[in-house]
């Protein structure tokens, strides 16, 4: 078909009007912007535009920030049309890895955390577009290649970072800042921005800072409280990972009179401070992992337990809630049980409604069970991690987890994290048993697609209920899985709707021995036979026990594996693995040929680390299997 030129004109025409480009611009995220502003200047010019709507941040992580910050500074002065929105600095005394939010286990899929374009926005002179290279400016390798010294950049800080100061906006700002320097033009420059650019902060993240100070407000000799006026979002889920100080954090709220949102979680220490200074609305995120001995000590309230109720019935507007307490060495069970009962049941009724991911261990979860859940059904909740206690259904005698009303109280649950929670001996000796034993409906949870294990030492066997319990498991993951072979043959019967399975961290140890039996649903001599076999041609796989073949759904079957030989003095071992065995590894054509071969719609991929120093030997290869699985080093 042939497309006459004046419908290619029209076509052309219609993307070349701004006003239409930018409304089509605006629903794209930062990335495509970066990349389409490479096509021409009326694009680059309109991507600029919508980037500066969005966050785009200029970002200063590498080895040497001060030389890193001459080359940004010298990009936007020459710059007549700045893409960014602000600046993300780390001044730190040794070069580590930047942490980001998105690498943070339980805080990564937080959606109220905006995405952030680390690309490398340098101008062109002929075209002036936006070049598509890596996010951070190159860090210096040789400080002797560089025409600028430390002391040098020092005695000229003003006029070396006059750009950065004059023409960076900085509705956004993020600084790790984890060692004090008398003599660094980084430091330098992230005090100046904090003192003199504090006013058109809209977002702040902190990922470190000096132990030395606990105001910043001190330290940098401002007088207002209210220091921070524009500020709206509030990040410190990092900062937490690293004990932050709870009056520094309390002093940055109170910094912030217009604060809507903190990224970061809110524990028992910091309800008082919630409530009184009429901050409720911000917390997004309830730690409740609680000592009870902090609750009751001898009879006494160690702590207001008002305080909590007042909490709970403030209707708190909370989208994560964990709450745990272990119980060791605990004299007053009982009455903790009680009050925490109470607590999670008002916790629970009053949030119902902006819940979406909540923590809890098993023992908690069981104290809704005398709960109607039809009353307010957490409806928005999307995923839970599940502390597991095995010990309590043998105490129980039952399968505890079937007798909670899950489509009642979590309609729309999608995924479930499973770890493994400990939960003493005493504290199983006040469990109500009668209040389990007593229901006899055995409840199922058909919301549930995605099952993710956690921590490796499963037993397997003993979760065989999971298949009534959750039916409709589509998609299957555990993380660092030791009893890989027990963990497969609860999957081929499990599970036969799975069309995902993904094992990561495995430990190189699961991965030496040849599972090519437990794949093909056979025993070891008859695949000691077909491997000695000159070929396979005409042979038919008949399993005789569950195989992979149980799975025709399947789609993706993907390991990552730890290959702890490459970091720790690989060549010795892995030199003698390849000699000996390296040919059986996990699986040989048997499986290829006899399994596989009738799974033509399966993605099989494995990820391993090679040794770096013996890469001609390293065992970990997996070159007998490149023929027919897709190997990833």
């Amino acid at each position: 078909m042939v497309v006459p030129v004046s419908y290619c004109s029209a076509a052309t025409g219609v993307f070349c009007n701004h006003l239409v480009l930018k409304q089509i611009f605006m629903s794209l995220d930062p990335r495509t912007l970066v990349r389409l502003s490479l096509v021409n200047k009326l694009w680059c010019s309109t991507a600029r535009s919508v980037l500066r709507s969005k966050k785009c941040l200029a970002i200063i992580k590498g080895l040497h920030p001060c030389q890193e910050l001459l080359s940004l500074n010298g990009v936007l002065c020459s710059s007549h049309d700045i893409p960014y929105t602000g600046l993300k600095l780390k001044v730190s005394q040794h070069y580590t890895r930047y942490i980001d939010p998105v690498d943070l286990g339980e805080h990564a899929f937080d959606p109220l955390f905006n995405e952030v374009v680390e690309g490398q926005h340098s101008e062109n002179e002929d075209e002036d577009v936006l070049q598509s290279q890596p996010a951070t400016i190159e860090p210096v390798q040789n400080l002797n290649d560089v025409s600028q010294s430390h002391s040098s950049i020092h005695l000229q800080l003003p006029q070396c970072y006059l750009s950065i100061l004059e023409k960076l906006p900085y509705r956004h700002f993020e600084f790790q800042w984890d060692y004090m320097s008398n003599n660094c033009p980084a430091q330098w420059l992230l005090i100046k921005i904090l003192k003199e650019k504090r006013h058109q902060i809209e977002e702040l993240a902190v990922y470190d800072m000096p132990d030395n100070i606990v105001s910043l407000r001190r330290y940098l000799r401002i007088k207002d409280v209210h220091w921070l006026p524009a500020l709206t979002i509030l990040d410190i889920r990092v900062l937490e990972q690293n004990s932050i100080n709870l009056q520094f954090k309390f002093q940055l709220m109170q910094a912030a009179p217009n604060l809507k949102i903190l990224l970061g979680s809110a524990n028992e220490f910091d309800v008082c401070f919630f409530l009184n200074n009429d901050k409720l609305s911000v917390m997004h995120y309830f730690n409740c992992n609680y000592d009870p001995n902090r609750l009751f000590r001898n009879g006494d309230q160690y702590i207001q337990n008002d305080t909590f109720l007042r909490y709970a019935t403030a209707r708190p507007n909370i989208n994560q809630l964990n709450i745990r307490g272990p119980f060791d060495n605990c004299e007053a069970i009982p009455d903790t049980k009680i009050f925490m009962q109470e607590i999670l049941t008002t916790l629970c009724t009053s949030c119902a409604l902006t819940l979406t991911k909540i923590k809890v261990d098993q023992i908690h979860l069981m104290m809704l069970l005398p709960i109607q859940p039809e009353s307010q059904p957490m409806v928005n909740v999307k995923r839970m991690q599940l502390f597991l206690n095995e010990s309590l259904d043998t105490t129980v005698g039952a399968n505890c987890l079937q007798k909670f009303n899950w489509n009642g109280w979590f309609p729309g649950l999608e995924l479930i994290e499973v770890s493994t929670g400990a939960q003493t001996d005493y504290y199983l000796q006040h469990w109500p048993v009668g209040e389990i034993m007593e229901r006899q409906t055995n409840f199922v949870c058909t919301s549930v697609s995605k099952i993710i294990f956690l921590l490796s030492d499963w037993d397997f066997e003993g979760l065989e209920y999971f298949r009534n319990l959750f039916p409709n498991v589509t998609n299957f993951f555990n993380v660092s899985p030791s009893r890989i072979e027990k963990m497969l043959k609860f999957l081929w019967v499990t599970w036969p709707k799975l069309e995902t399975i993904g094992l990561y961290q495995v430990f190189d140890s699961a991965i030496t021995k040849n599972l090519d039996s437990i794949f093909c649903g056979i025993s070891q001599e008859q695949v000691d036979s077909y491997i000695k076999a000159e070929s396979l041609d005409g042979v038919e796989l008949r399993p005789q026990l569950p195989s992979i073949l149980d799975l025709q759904q399947l789609k993706q079957f993907h390991i990552s594996m730890r290959h702890r030989g490459a970091f720790n003095k690989p060549k010795e071992p892995c030199e003698k693995k390849q000699q000996d065995r390296a040919h059986l590894f996990f699986l040989t054509h048997v499986t290829a040929k006899l399994a596989l071969a009738r799974m033509p719609g399966l993605d099989l991929r494995i990820e391993t680390d090679v040794c770096e120093q013996t890469e001609d030997c390293c065992a970990f290869t997996f070159e007998h299997l490149k023929p027919y699985v897709t190997v990833i080093s």
